[in-house]
């Protein structure tokens, strides 16, 4: 009989909010599992990730003893992985190891049980990753994977491949590309119906999301109202035998074989980690390849990007992440709870977009930030370092208060400004990027079918006058030297002409200070940090017309809105223009009010918005406030305070 191995993988990010955590236990966690008890037959293996099994233990004890039963009767296996869900091959060696290591001890804790194999976060395969992943003894891929390296689907049917990488091995559980789209989308006899195109010596594997079983939009009415997962189970019974991976590798007679895939992922991801114009042809050649009926049996040897490749597209991930790699020199290993905190900074949600919102969600970049602020201290005065890896040295300024990172070859910006006391990144910022699927918005209303979210891209509300691109990164004293004073629409759409590049500054380190040099521009800037302020002078003895921009996030957007400017109160979305010497920013869902003092001028606060892709459609998103201050005089003070 053909043997059929089901597996399902269950994930929510570190940073996301409660309610979404519950959401998905009711819409897709429980009831799964509450429909699967009812079939003896239906044995599945199951993975959760860390973030989700700490937040299931810690709120939801009942439904970590309903699995640890189901294990206990062989009808689930439970999956490792990296504790973090985390792109193992992106990090150190010994980081990645222990993840896994601290994954497999949680899994045994809560269940009683250890891993045999582990789920790959977004599938994301390099071919080091035996060494990473031995002892274990599997790893969930996908079938394209090895489609890349020549292997014919008959073959992935009734075979099992084995990667290896010098004196480590790893067998590899690829999930089938049809059963991932049939199911739960379409009627069980389509999935019956292609089994029975197989000899029953076949065996098939799927192993997918488990949000889509209710959790995808709607899914929850088609799975679980309509009865699908259970008309499914009743269908299935008879055509094929469910088996646990375990149990199928222990038992399994036939053929091992060797394989090596290449460095990729899935399809789709493999596109969105492209640029613009990269993804435009990228579909250009994929719509002449279905022209000509070759897309179905020849795409496996498109690979697009890697997920490498969000590092290069996407600055402010390249940033995240070379800071968690900066801050292990500093981490204590035997702290458990600061050794955790270094884990969940590796989360990958944040670090990528594709489909979800990923990047674009200021809440989950915030929370790789605040694992990364917590979990290692360091009050070095002045630390140089080429932090984000250009071959271009940063500084660091530090004291008990504040972390203020500075890039000479970018404006002699901030590209980071920790406050301490709340682990907080005040300038946790994206930029608006161009992204393709600006150019496939569908403004018309969804319809009713239930189809996989890689299927279509609905807009939420009218976008179409929404999107901007910016021209640089939203870091804080970024140089724009105009030819006229700007207008708060030209800030806002970033549309205004400018005289300069990204300009590039020479620098020289001092106790607490940092003092920056351009001389094609005769502008000069230091940087000075005196308890709890920081001081920034900017000198333009030209007397150019000079705006310096800031951009500043705070959460307490979605929660309690306020800027203070001559005594008026305005939101954080709000569009000021004003002449002023002072600005207070005031997080009251922190209790972090941030006072800027400078010398009088013309100020400019617009908001930022990102009109970016979710699981749900596009939406328009706030993401940062914009501060543009006119510096018309030969020098220029900024003060920023801490109450």
């Amino acid at each position: 009989m053909k043997k059929f191995i089901f597996v399902v993988h269950n994930h929510q990010p570190i940073g996301n909010f409660d309610s979404v955590f519950e959401e998905a236990f009711n819409k897709a966690y429980l009831p799964f599992l509450e429909v699967a008890s009812k079939f003896d037959s239906f044995k599945f293996a199951i993975h959760y990730s860390g973030p989700l099994l700490r937040w299931l233990a810690k709120n939801k004890p009942d439904f970590i003893n309903l699995i640890r039963q189901l294990v206990s009767k062989n009808k689930v296996e439970i999956l490792g992985g990296s504790f973090a869900e985390s792109i193992l091959p992106v990090w150190d060696f010994d980081s990645s190891k222990a993840q896994i290591e601290y994954m497999n001890n949680l899994v045994y804790d809560l269940f009683g049980c250890k891993p045999s194999g582990i789920w790959l976060a977004e599938r994301a395969w390099e071919p080091d990753l035996p060494s990473v992943i031995d002892p274990l003894e599997y790893v969930v891929i996908d079938d394209i994977h090895l489609k890349r390296c020549g292997v014919q689907e008959s073959e992935i049917l009734n075979t099992v491949f084995v990667a290896d990488n010098l004196f480590s091995k790893v067998k590899l559980l690829a999930s089938n590309e049809v059963l991932r789209y049939t199911i739960p989308f379409r009627q069980p006899q389509e999935t019956i119906d292609y089994f029975n195109n197989f000899d029953d010596e076949s065996f098939f594997v799927f192993a997918d999301d488990g949000e889509k079983f209710g959790i995808w939009p709607g899914t929850y009415d088609w799975v679980y109202k309509s009865a699908w997962l259970e008309n499914f189970l009743n269908q299935i019974n008879n055509v094929v035998e469910f088996v646990l991976p375990k149990y199928f590798f222990a038992n399994y007679t036939g053929l091992l074989k060797r394989a090596n895939p290449p460095t990729g992922s899935y399809t789709e991801l493999g596109e969105w980690a492209l640029g613009f114009e990269a993804q435009k042809q990228y579909n250009e050649y994929m719509d002449k390849i279905k022209s000509i009926n070759l897309y179905d049996s020849q795409k496996h040897f498109i690979q697009g990007g890697t997920w490498r490749n969000f590092l290069a597209k996407y600055d402010e991930a390249n940033n995240m992440h070379k800071r968690v790699l900066f801050v292990k020199q500093f981490l204590d290993m035997k702290d458990k709870q600061k050794t955790e905190q270094f884990f969940d900074a590796q989360c990958n949600d944040a670090y990528w977009h594709g489909i979800f919102g990923g990047l674009y969600m200021p809440h989950l970049r915030n929370a790789v930030y605040e694992n990364i602020i917590s979990a290692a201290n360091f009050e070095n005065t002045v630390t140089l370092a080429d932090i984000d890896n250009d071959y271009c040295v940063e500084y660091v300024l530090s004291n008990s208060i504040f972390n203020v990172f500075v890039k000479p070859n970018y404006s002699g910006s901030i590209f980071e400004f920790d406050i301490k006391p709340f682990n907080f990144n005040i300038t946790n910022t994206v930029k608006r990027h161009k992204e393709f699927y600006h150019t496939k918005i569908d403004y018309k209303k969804q319809n009713s079918n239930v189809e996989s979210i890689h299927s279509q891209i609905i807009a939420k509300d009218n976008l179409e006058n929404s999107i901007f691109y910016d021209k640089n990164n939203r870091y804080s004293f970024v140089d724009h030297i105009v030819k006229k004073d700007l207008t708060i629409k030209e800030i806002f759409e970033s549309s205004f002409d400018q005289n300069n590049e990204i300009l590039k500054y020479s620098a020289k380190a001092l106790e607490y200070s940092l003092h920056l040099e351009n001389k094609s521009f005769d502008i000069r800037k230091s940087y000075t940090m005196d308890n709890n302020s920081l001081i920034v002078d900017v000198y333009n003895p030209q007397n150019v017309v000079l705006y310096e921009e800031l951009n500043f996030t705070f959460l307490s957007a979605f929660f309690d809105k306020q800027i203070i400017i001559n005594e008026k109160e305005y939101k954080m979305d709000s569009f000021v223009e004003e002449l002023t010497d002072n600005i207070l920013f005031a997080d009251n869902y922190r209790k972090l009010y941030f006072n800027l003092n400078f010398t009088p001028t013309n100020v400019f606060l617009v908001p930022v918005y990102s009109v970016s892709l979710s699981e749900s459609g596009i939406e328009k998103l706030y993401q940062q406030t914009c501060l543009f201050i006119k510096c018309d005089m030969p020098m220029f003070s900024v003060k920023f305070n801490l109450f």
